[in-house]
């Protein structure tokens, strides 16, 4: 009976030992966590997201916003005394500031995180206003020295954000995602205008063509149909023959050559154009199309239209026997005829030359 007594009390003498030290503990916590908030800062650091990519934002700039602007003194102001939630919310309203985090360090160090907004395009409405947008259609203002290189769109309706503009918005977002995405394609168009309709008209840095591009429909395939025209065509004649590419059509390009410049006349259908030089174009394409040349049987000539037409189709044409072979088999038979007259031979028929496009 005593031995049951002597172990109850030893328990109870245990457990008054332990809710002593328990207390004492959150006694000292509390002390230095008090402590701790009535302390000064010992200084404030700004840590911004890829800063050697983006220079939109300055620590100086988040600095002013959050301190100086505030007249807060870091190193005479006490923890207790800052609101972090309080300062997250007035970074955020910094046009450029996607996203902050304000906390206290171990060090006693104000760290403020901040996450930089990316720029997906460049916007120059019909005011002449002119600022970036990034992919949520949040606008921000141009940073005075610094250009970031992103798909510029001209013409563009105002209040882009506004909701009587939100289809046209999509339309640039979703455009200017494919070819800022693409390293060629962001380095070779310089421009696009939008159109009434919400269209599209690329301008591109070599060539000088007016690219009628239509729609967003399609438009990777698009793309890539151009860029194939690229490599059959303009690396082997040149780029600045054709002063409208269309794209608008389905599998197919219509270029409309410069005024000026005359098509050369292939008589042999077969006949491939001559090899791109060794200085081609920096891409491949997986499975370029090949080229035909296709001459109509009866097309009449127009005097009020020089240019002729160009149009890359999608498929293969048909083999048909050399148009050269079948020239030289009717000289034979009727060389004893009169030859035409040099009036007569610059009516004739201008060919239409159809290029197959990537109908991937």
């Amino acid at each position: 009976m005593r031995l049951t007594a002597h172990i109850a009390h030893n328990k109870f003498f245990r457990f008054i030992i332990g809710l002593v030290v328990v207390v004492v503990f959150l006694i000292t916590l509390v002390a230095a966590a008090h402590k701790q908030s009535s302390s000064p800062l010992t200084g404030m650091e700004v840590v911004l997201n890829n800063d050697a990519l983006y220079h939109f934002l300055q620590k100086k700039d988040i600095e002013q916003l959050l301190v100086k602007s505030r007249e807060i003194d870091v190193l005479h102001t006490s923890i207790d005394k800052l609101d972090l939630k309080k300062m997250e919310e007035i970074a955020r309203t910094h046009p450029w500031v996607a996203d902050a985090n304000i906390f206290i360090d171990g060090r006693r160090r104000l760290q403020v995180h901040v996450q930089q907004r990316v720029p997906l395009a460049r916007i120059f409405d019909n005011s002449g206003k002119s600022y970036y947008v990034s992919e949520d259609k949040h606008q921000m203002p141009v940073v005075k020295g610094y250009n970031y290189p992103t798909p510029v769109f001209t013409n563009v309706p105002l209040s882009i954000g506004d909701s009587l503009n939100r289809q046209v918005s999509e339309k640039i977002i979703a455009l200017g995602r494919l070819i800022g995405a693409d390293s060629f394609w962001n380095a070779q168009i310089t421009q696009i205008e939008v159109q009434p309709d919400q269209t599209f008209v690329l301008i591109p840095l070599v060539g000088g063509q007016r690219i009628l591009f239509g729609g967003i429909e399609g438009a990777k395939h698009k793309l890539d149909n151009l860029f194939d025209f690229y490599q059959q065509v303009s690396t082997r004649i040149g780029w600045d023959k054709y002063e409208v590419l269309d794209l608008r059509y389905k599998g197919q390009i219509v270029a409309t050559p410069s005024i000026g410049w005359v098509a050369p006349k292939v008589l042999d259908t077969l006949a491939p154009l001559p090899p791109p030089p060794a200085d081609t174009l920096p891409r491949t394409v997986s499975a370029p199309a090949a080229v035909a040349v296709k001459t109509p049987a009866t097309a009449k000539p127009q005097a009020t239209k020089p240019a002729a037409t160009v149009a890359v189709k999608s498929g293969q044409p048909k083999a048909q026997q050399p148009a050269a072979t079948q020239a030289r088999k009717n000289n034979q038979v009727t060389n004893h005829k009169k030859q035409p007259s040099p009036g007569a031979k610059e009516k004739a028929d201008k060919p239409k030359y159809l290029y197959p496009g990537n109908n991937q």
